[in-house]
């Protein structure tokens, strides 16, 4: 990872729902992605981080990664940006589960800019490139730059996203990984939307879904 970048995460939320900042420490410019529960924690953070949002990132809509979007975006005024399959899951209850989940949220927050598999994020010293892994949701997606890897619930550290939802695919998650994000170098740092990071070294050698 450039030395200049800097990546922090703060765990919002009843289910620790991993929201990071990335910024350049030159520039200050940089991203916040899947702003998902505790805005004022995590506007606290923006500011004290002294970085400049130029978009807000989501991985997918699912409503423990967008109830704190609208709020982050009317505080920064950056974009919202999101996959184009994904995007009308943001609305609808029972698509992005909101309606199962005592904690979850809906928002109204209309996206900014859809991305497509391999659409590119850029701001001065941060550079974020979008790859689609359905699976998990429809439009689920994840964000590769510098090493880093921004995985979502696509991929944990010993594990993967839950399938057991409506338009959630076991197989075409599998084959999300297997296709896009195992060829990706060992030393790849993996930042998933729960729990600890890992890297694709250790995923490819001893992930139970994969070995």
């Amino acid at each position: 990872m450039d030395k200049e970048i800097e990546i922090r995460t703060y765990p919002v939320g009843p289910i620790d729902e991993n929201c990071y900042l990335v910024w350049n420490r030159r520039t200050k410019e940089g991203f916040v992605i899947d702003p998902g529960d505790e805005q004022e924690h995590i506007w606290d953070a923006i500011k004290n981080s002294g970085m400049k949002v130029m978009a807000i990132l989501n991985t997918h809509a699912h409503g423990d990664h967008i109830g704190a979007i609208e709020y982050i975006r009317e505080k920064t005024g950056a974009p919202f940006m999101i996959s184009e399959d994904e995007a009308p899951y943001l609305f609808d209850a029972t698509k992005n589960l909101s309606a199962f989940m005592e904690f979850g949220a809906r928002t109204t927050a209309k996206p900014d800019r859809l991305l497509k598999d391999g659409s590119t994020i850029k701001c001065d010293g941060v550079i974020l490139e979008a790859i689609a892994t359905p699976g998990h949701s429809p439009g689920g997606m994840c964000y590769l730059g510098d090493g880093v890897l921004f995985s979502g619930d696509t991929l944990f550290r010993g594990s993967v996203g839950r399938t057991d939802f409506p338009s959630a695919d076991t197989n075409l998650l599998k084959k999300s990984v297997h296709d896009k994000l195992l060829p990706l170098p060992d030393d790849t740092l993996v930042l998933p939307g729960h729990g600890p990071e890992t890297t694709i070294g250790e995923e490819r050698a001893t992930n139970p879904f994969f070995v």
